[in-house]
């Protein structure tokens, strides 16, 4: 309503001021003729302001409603991520001690596989390097 208001105003400035430059150029009308024309140009401009106002009013009121909506869905995301918090931290700490053991469970067996394929590695590089020999 605001923007309606202030366009109106504005529109019926410029309006007023197209009147003036239309009655100071050379005419000779009478002067009640050129008063009528210049209040069909006054209010014709505050029309085409308000006009324009109360378009833009409008879709300032659709933006506000978007931005709205859009603060209500990260207000909820942020409170579910706010109450999952501490059941995350709980999750954490109850699986830290069978991390651990899985961890030293396995890792003989990593070790023996690292083991193993370092020794496959360097018997294929030796292979390797028989049949360079080899060759040259």
């Amino acid at each position: 309503m605001r923007k309606m208001l202030t366009f109106a105003l504005l529109g019926g400035a410029v309006g007023a001021g197209v009147a003036i430059a239309k009655t100071t150029s050379a005419s000779a009308d009478p002067a009640a003729q050129e008063e009528g024309a210049a209040m069909k140009t006054v209010g014709g401009a505050a029309a085409v302001g308000a006009a324009l106002g109360l378009l833009l009013d409008r879709r300032a009121k659709k933006r506000a409603k978007k931005v709205a909506k859009g603060a209500k869905v990260v207000a909820t995301v942020a409170g579910m991520a706010k109450a999952a918090k501490p059941r995350l931290e709980h999750a954490i700490e109850v699986s830290k001690p069978r991390l651990e053991h899985a961890i030293e469970v396995s890792r003989p067996r990593l070790e023996q596989a690292a083991e193993a394929t370092r020794d496959v590695a360097l018997s294929a590089a030796e292979a390797a390097r028989s049949r360079l020999s080899q060759a040259a």
